[in-house]
């Protein structure tokens, strides 16, 4: 994976909800931010869905994102080629970070 030393690119994805000429809700991801991040991955569990064996795709990231600019639970972020869904959100304070972002792998 292509990245500056340990840190790997990650895109930030807002989820929003518009309606069009019809008055259909229609649901659009906008890219809001590229960033690196430091990337932990949380899990080794394996749990059976539909008689196959399926790996949790548990992950964190530590990023430095502006902190007058929040994230939510309604963006999504995509590492690798795979997209997350937020489940956990936390302010650090480290020198390099500044929010710790739980993500799990949508399936």
């Amino acid at each position: 994976m292509a990245g500056i030393g340990q840190y790997k690119m990650i895109k930030l994805f807002e989820t929003t909800v518009t309606a069009d000429s019809n008055g259909d809700n229609k649901e659009t991801q906008v890219v809001r931010a590229k960033l690196y991040a430091d990337v932990t991955d949380l899990g080794g569990s394996r749990t059976m869905e539909h008689q196959q064996l399926k790996l949790s795709g548990l992950k964190q990231f530590k990023v430095w994102w502006r902190p007058d600019w929040k994230i939510n639970q309604n963006w999504q972020l995509k590492y690798f080629g795979q997209m997350y869904s937020i489940s956990k959100i936390e302010r650090i304070g480290e020198k390099r970070f500044n929010w710790l972002i739980t993500a799990n792998a949508k399936s």
